[in-house]
């Protein structure tokens, strides 16, 4: 399911062959995204789910404290999966 979910995020189709031997993307992102279980914070450098959340608002609150605290931009998603908004909190 994250693996689809950064393949939409990314642009990228993960099911091939060639897309996994692509470089990671270099920008450190957080992404707060509606999943099948939640609301999911992703780090883009890893490709993986820190935490999932029941909320929009708790999953957003917990990704901009640790935006904000590490200088790092935030990409919110609406639930049909649509980017909302984006914030830059690097120094």
């Amino acid at each position: 399911m994250l693996k689809r979910l950064f393949s939409k995020l990314l642009g990228r189709d993960t099911s091939s062959d060639e897309s996994k031997s692509e470089p990671a993307p270099t920008s450190d992102t957080r992404h707060v995204m509606s999943t099948e279980d939640g609301w999911v914070i992703l780090k883009e450098k890893e490709g993986s789910s820190t935490m999932t959340f029941d909320t929009k608002r708790e999953a957003v609150d917990e990704a901009r404290n640790v935006a904000k605290a590490k200088g790092l931009k935030l990409a919110i998603y609406k639930q049909d999966g649509a980017k909302q908004r984006e914030h830059d909190y690097a120094d």
